[in-house]
């Protein structure tokens, strides 16, 4: 398995795609970077919450943090069992519903 990261920071860039569970240090960094879970409106903490795959694993996404968001348990669920469609950008996640509005939740970070 290789990691890739930045010189400065040495914060985590990229994962290869063999492995599906995020690492600590993965874990670590975007509980950091976005504070909560990253559904709009949901304020539990990100250091508690499951780390989704935005693109699914299962659908060729990968396991980096361009791919990964803090969900809180209920909210992957609904994730899972809905039509909503979280949508990662360099803003913040932005959640469409079923009817076709969009919420965006930025990272304080």
């Amino acid at each position: 398995m290789r990691l890739a990261v930045d010189p400065i920071t040495a914060a985590p860039l990229a994962l290869d795609r063999t492995r599906y569970r995020p690492t600590n240090a993965q874990r670590l960094w975007l509980a950091l970077i976005h504070g909560r879970c990253s559904r709009p409106g949901c304020d539990r903490l990100a250091i508690s919450a499951d780390l989704d795959h935005v693109h699914d694993w299962h659908d060729g996404g990968l396991t980096n943090d361009e791919n990964l968001a803090p969900l809180c348990r209920g909210d992957h669920r609904l994730k899972h069992a809905t039509a909503f469609t979280p949508i990662k950008t360099r803003d913040g996640t932005t959640w469409r519903s079923p009817t076709g509005h969009n919420y965006t939740q930025t990272p304080p970070f």
